[in-house]
């Protein structure tokens, strides 16, 4: 829970604009709005806290980026509910029709994608969205992207696997690779908790069971904060050299 979900995903969106690609970000939890703001905030490196009284210093950071990442990356709005994969399969082909051709659809999250037939189990109602998912992926030869909640026994973990997954653990089995987002304590103290751990659960087509740990910056909304992961990396290295020694 408020692991960094949502900035993982962001981060996915930005990487991918960054490499040329066109992405579809549906937000079904947090208004267009607070994504725009996240991506915006990442991009200039101004603390979200400040960022509505610093927009000149923002436009004028990151106006080169910002133009990029806008021409790259579309979000849509859907938090009023009722957003179904056929309904996103819908939005990407009026974007195509437009001249907007993704490459890569993501969506956050999955809890609230609606099942196109109302089931008694939940679990049951997974299994058909993650199906689709894999179709539209598969019909519209994009990467489709989207998260999940874990269980409660999970929260605070280090490496979350299959079996942390909530509701049903077929999302894993459906998916052509699963990622778990941790807590890595052992470079958080009680004022900041920005480090987190990936572990691979599942890949297909890689290799599975590969953890590696990076340093968030969330005031700024950046999932991936390169000069203080190589700094904690360095650190980490030096304590189990003295270890050993």
């Amino acid at each position: 829970y408020k692991v960094g979900k949502s900035l993982f995903l962001l981060w996915l969106a930005m990487a991918y604009s960054w490499q040329g690609w066109n992405v579809l970000f549906i937000t079904l939890e947090d208004s267009a709005d607070v994504a725009e703001d996240r991506l915006d905030g990442c991009v200039s490196a101004v603390a979200l806290s400040e960022f509505r009284s610093k927009s000149r210093r923002v436009r004028k950071r990151s106006r080169a980026w910002a133009d990029m990442v806008q021409a790259r990356i579309k979000i849509v709005d859907a938090t009023d509910g009722g957003m179904s994969v056929h309904s996103i399969e819908a939005v990407r082909d009026r974007l195509r029709a437009s001249g907007f051709d993704a490459d890569v659809i993501i969506v956050d999250y999955d809890d609230e994608i609606a099942p196109t037939r109302r089931s008694e189990s939940r679990r049951f109602e997974f299994a058909e969205i993650y199906r689709d998912l894999r179709q539209l992926a598969s019909r519209t030869e994009t990467l489709v992207w989207t998260a999940s909640q874990a269980v409660r026994a999970a929260e605070g973990r280090e490496i979350i696997t299959g079996e942390h997954i909530a509701e049903d653990v077929s999302k894993v089995r459906k998916a052509t690779a699963a990622v778990g987002l941790g807590v890595y304590d052992a470079w958080n103290d009680k004022d900041e908790r920005n480090a987190r751990t990936l572990h691979v659960i599942a890949h297909k087509r890689g290799a599975g069971k590969r953890t590696c740990r990076v340093m968030c910056d969330l005031e700024r909304g950046m999932f991936y904060d390169a000069d203080r992961t190589s700094e904690m990396l360095t650190l980490d290295e030096q304590m189990r050299a003295a270890e050993e020694v």
